[in-house]
């Protein structure tokens, strides 16, 4: 059972409905629930191009113990490897200063000592001495970086106990009939989250020092579910329009927005995604008419669009500085339908004239 792992949990809820008349209807609700991790974030165990991928239980986590092997989250490293590029860059500067005085006061001992080819060329003399330069200072690499891991400024990354994302929910809505014909269903919600799980990636060193995090053939990436320390928090609103016209037509409107507000910033700092996967706007509207002057001969006609967003997910781009960006798109679905008296059913024609010419054929029975 994939709740075996995991303590229960208590979520009350309690909601409420006025109706001032029978063609409206006021709701609020307070709600709380909680979501024990899938069977993949607590088990999987796959190694990809991106990442090895493993699940949130200490059985998995416990494979990079920072206390004997320092496994560092993805920003802490980069931030580590910036300051050693710069600390290699400085001292490349100063040595090719002190090369330059060194030339200056015996140009020959200077090309004798490191073999350099004579030349009295200036863009010749400074290219080779900026070259000598960036050799000797990229040899101290090593020195330079083990100083910067053992300093203490980047701290490992520390592991954290695995729980059940909860949440908090307050929810307002109003549904009903504004005037005779237009009907208006609109909501408001507002989460609050605590222990929010979201994708952790750490590397760590494969070679018995922590010098092994700089080459690719000696470091791996991790990527797994952990649970977040703060609060983090989402909110969202839709309203819907339906409007009756003339000779049984009718046109309706909806649209929402979703987004996540309060993610942890300790969490984004250190590179952890919070793959929420939602686009923030969705629009649809519609044209319809399901019985044509009486002649059982329907249709309907759907607009929808969607915003584009960022997919995050170690299947796609764990380790690499960039995200899966998935584009807007529309999509426009017409159909037309026939009502079949006889043997009470409804032929349908359904085709999607965006992104895929599909036509599909759909037999109604009306029971």
């Amino acid at each position: 059972m994939i709740n075996e792992n995991f303590d229960g949990q208590f979520t009350p809820r309690v909601s409420a409905v006025i109706s001032p008349n029978p063609e409206q209807n006021f709701r609020v609700s307070y709600q709380t629930g909680f979501r024990i991790p899938t069977t993949q974030n607590q088990y999987i165990d796959l190694k990809t191009p991106q990442a090895y991928l493993i699940g949130g239980l200490p059985e998995f986590t416990n494979r990079f113990n920072s206390a004997t092997n320092p496994a560092f989250t993805r920003n802490t490293f980069l931030s580590a490897v910036a300051d050693i590029t710069a600390q290699v860059t400085a001292l490349g500067t100063q040595l090719g200063n002190s090369l330059a005085q060194e030339f200056g006061a015996n140009p020959g001992a200077f090309f004798q000592k490191y073999g350099i080819t004579p030349t009295s060329d200036p863009a010749a003399i400074q290219a080779a001495i900026k070259n000598l330069a960036t050799q000797q200072a990229t040899a101290q690499t090593p020195q330079i970086a083990a100083g910067v891991l053992a300093s203490g400024k980047y701290q490992p990354y520390q592991q954290k106990t695995f729980k059940p994302e909860k949440v908090r929910t307050i929810e307002l809505g109003y549904k009903g009939l504004l005037t005779p014909k237009l009907f208006l269903d609109a909501y408001y919600y507002h989460n609050t989250y605590k222990d929010f799980t979201y994708q952790e990636i750490v590397l760590q060193s494969t070679s018995g020092s922590p010098l092994g995090l700089l080459n690719t053939g000696t470091r791996q990436v991790y990527a797994f579910p952990a649970t977040s320390e703060g609060e983090t928090t989402s909110e969202g609103w839709g309203i819907g329009l339906d409007y009756r016209l003339d000779k049984g037509y009718n046109v309706g409107f909806n649209v929402s927005k979703n987004s996540l507000n309060g993610f942890d910033n300790n969490i984004l700092n250190s590179g952890g995604r919070a793959e929420f996967n939602t686009p923030n706007y969705r629009l649809n509207a519609s044209l319809g008419n399901r019985n044509i002057g009486g002649s059982g001969f329907g249709f309907n006609v759907t607009w929808r669009y969607q915003e584009g967003f960022v997919w995050q997910s170690g299947f796609t781009a764990a380790w690499s500085a960039t995200d899966t960006n998935i584009p807007s798109f529309n999509t426009l679905d017409a159909q037309i339908s026939k009502k079949l008296t006889g043997i009470k059913s409804i032929l349908k024609s359904a085709e999607q004239i965006f992104l895929v010419n599909l036509t599909l054929l759909h037999l109604e029975t009306l029971l």
